[in-house]
C-alpha cells in the first residue's frame, strides 16, 4: 500500500466511522421522542378515564402500566417505579395476587426496583412472583426461569453468595437449551453464575465462565448489545480483581464507549460504566483522571436512582477512597464517612463491597492520624472478610494491604 493509499483508506474509515456515530445519535434521538410520546399519551388516556363518570379501573391500569414501562425506557426510574407500586396494590385489590395482570406489573416492579438498587424490595418482590402458585400457569416456564435467574442475581448484589450460587447451579442444572428463547435463558442462567463466582473470589472459574458467556452474547445480541456490554463488564471486573489492570482497563474503555453510543452519555449504563473505569483508573494511579470521572458519574446516578441508591453510594465511596489518595482529607471524610454509614444500613456491615470501603475508611482514619482507630476499622472487616470469604479473596487481601500500613510503629 502506497502512502496515499493509507490516507485515503485512514480518510474513507474517519468518514465511516463519523456517519455511524451521526445514525446511531439519531436513532436514539428517534427512539427517545418515541417514548416521550408515549408517556405524554397513555398520561392523558388515564387522566380522561379516571374524569369519566363510570371508570374502568383495569382500563386505565393498563395505561398506568405503560406509562411506566415508557419511562423505564427514558431513564426515569424513580417515577416507573411510584406508578408501578401503585399498578401493584390497585391490581392485587382488583383481580388478586395470583392474577396474571398483577404478576406482571410485580414483573416491571421487580425490575424498577433492581435498576434502583433496592435491593430487599426487589427480592421480595421477586420471591412474590416466582413462588405464586399460579406462576408457570400464567406466566410459562420460561418466564419464571427468568425471574428465578434475576432472583440470583439479586442475591448476588445483596452479598448473599452461598444462596445465589446454590440457585445458579439448580437453574442450570435444569435447563436443557433446545429453542432460540432457552439459549438466551441459558445465557443470562450463566453470566449470573460468572458474576456470583466473581463475587466469590473465584477467579479462574468466572474468568472462564465469561468468555463462554461473551461470545454467546455477542452472537445473540451483537458486540454492541446491552447483554454483551453486561457480559463484558463483569470480565473486565474480573481481570482487575486478578490484577491485570491493564487488560481490565482497555475492555472497560470499551464498554463505557459501547454504552455511550447506545444510551447517552447520561444514561445509568454508561454513568456505572464510568465509576468501574474510575475504579481502573485509581489503581493504576491515575487519581486525578479517576476524580473526574466519579465527578461526572456520580451526581448523574444521584439525579436518576436517588441520593441513597447503593450505586450512588458505591460512586461517593469511590471518591472519597480518590480523595485520599490525593491527600484531599477534609473531602475525603464528607464523601467517605457517610456513604460507609448508609451502605452499611443498606447491605449489611459484613457485605462484600462494604468491607471493601471500610478499609478506605480505616485508610482515611490512618492518614489523618487516628492510628487505632484504623486499626480497629480495618482490623474489624479483615475479620469479617476472613471469616466469610476466605484468605485468598481480593477484599481480604485488600484489608491485609491495609492493616499492615496502618501500625502505629510505622
Amino acid at each position: 500500500m502506497t502512502p496515499a493509499e493509507g490516507k485515503i483508506k485512514t480518510g474513507l474509515g474517519w468518514v465511516l466511522s463519523v456517519a455511524k456515530e451521526r445514525w446511531t445519535r439519531r436513532l436514539r434521538d428517534q427512539d427517545r421522542e418515541f417514548w416521550d410520546d408515549e408517556v405524554k399519551r397513555t398520561g392523558r388516556r388515564a387522566r380522561r378515564l379516571t374524569r369519566d363518570s363510570d371508570p374502568d379501573e383495569l382500563v386505565i391500569l393498563d395505561e398506568l402500566q405503560r406509562q411506566a414501562v415508557a419511562l423505564q425506557q427514558l431513564g426515569r426510574f424513580r417515577e416507573a417505579e411510584a406508578i408501578t407500586q401503585d399498578v401493584c396494590e390497585r391490581r392485587s385489590r382488583e383481580q388478586g395476587d395470583g392474577h396474571q395482570d398483577t404478576l406482571n406489573a410485580r414483573l416491571l416492579h421487580t425490575g424498577l426496583l433492581w435498576q434502583l438498587g433496592r435491593l430487599a424490595e426487589a427480592e421480595s418482590q421477586c420471591r412474590l412472583v416466582a413462588e405464586a402458585p399460579t406462576a408457570v400457569a400464567c406466566l410459562g416456564d420460561a418466564t419464571v426461569r427468568s425471574v428465578r435467574i434475576t432472583h440470583a442475581g439479586i442475591l448476588a448484589a445483596f452479598g448473599r453468595l452461598a444462596e445465589a450460587e446454590r440457585m445458579c447451579l439448580e437453574i442450570i442444572g435444569a435447563m436443557t437449551p433446545a429453542t432460540d428463547g432457552d439459549m438466551r435463558l441459558a445465557l443470562r442462567a450463566r453470566l449470573a453464575y460468572a458474576d456470583t463466582l466473581r463475587e466469590l473470589g473465584k477467579l479462574a472459574e468466572a474468568a472462564a465462565l465469561y468468555q463462554v458467556v461473551v461470545r454467546g452474547m455477542s452472537d445473540t445480541y451483537g458486540p454492541q448489545g446491552r447483554l454483551t456490554l453486561v457480559a463484558r463488564t463483569g470480565r473486565a471486573l474480573t481481570a482487575y480483581a486478578a490484577g491485570r489492570l491493564a487488560e481490565a482497563a482497555a475492555e472497560i474503555d470499551e464498554v463505557t464507549a459501547g454504552y455511550e453510543a447506545a444510551s447517552g452519555s447520561g444514561s445509568v449504563d454508561t454513568l456505572a460504566a464510568r465509576m468501574n473505569r474510575a475504579l481502573m483508573l485509581e489503581k493504576l494511579g491515575s487519581l486525578t483522571e479517576a476524580e473526574a470521572e466519579l465527578r461526572a458519574a456520580v451526581p448523574g446516578l444521584a439525579a436518576a436512582l436517588g441520593q441513597t441508591a447503593f450505586r450512588t453510594l458505591l460512586g461517593r465511596a469511590g471518591l472519597g477512597s480518590v480523595l485520599t489518595g490525593l491527600g484531599r482529607l477534609d473531602e475525603a471524610t464528607a464523601e467517605l464517612l457517610p456513604a460507609v454509614a448508609e451502605l452499611t444500613q443498606a447491605l449489611g456491615p459484613e457485605h462484600p463491597r462494604v468491607l471493601l470501603h471500610r478499609g478506605h475508611l480505616a485508610a482515611l482514619l490512618r492518614d489523618r492520624g487516628e492510628r487505632q482507630d484504623a486499626m480497629a476499622e480495618c482490623g474489624a472487616a479483615l475479620r469479617s472478610s476472613i471469616s466469610l470469604l476466605g484468605e485468598d479473596h481480593p477484599v481480604t487481601r485488600g484489608l491485609k494491604a491495609i492493616y499492615a500500613t496502618c501500625s502505629d510503629d510505622r
